[in-house]
């Protein structure tokens, strides 16, 4: 499988959600867009948490395949580094 710009658009579907500190947003955005997300359920428990703790900043550190390090495009993965404050 290689990395298609629908590919690419639907990781940035979700890192919009995590972005944006929405849970409900996270999982309808996956659910309904057929976005395979690795972790899902944690990240909106991680979601969760983050609100009632009263986090509002969220930043994108990087985003990147496993294929800008690898080179291999048969079987690609996004990986998104975030911070929340």
């Amino acid at each position: 499988m290689k990395m298609t710009p629908q590919q690419r658009s639907k990781d940035s579907k979700a890192i919009e959600q995590l972005l944006a500190l929405d849970a409900r947003g996270l999982y309808d955005t996956c659910r309904n867009g057929e976005i395979s997300m690795c972790g899902l359920g944690p990240g909106v428990a991680m979601l969760t948490a983050l609100n009632a703790l009263g986090v509002k900043k969220s930043e994108l550190v990087k985003y990147a395949t496993s294929a800008d390090v690898s080179g291999d495009r048969n079987a690609v993965v996004g990986y998104a580094g975030m911070i929340f404050s």
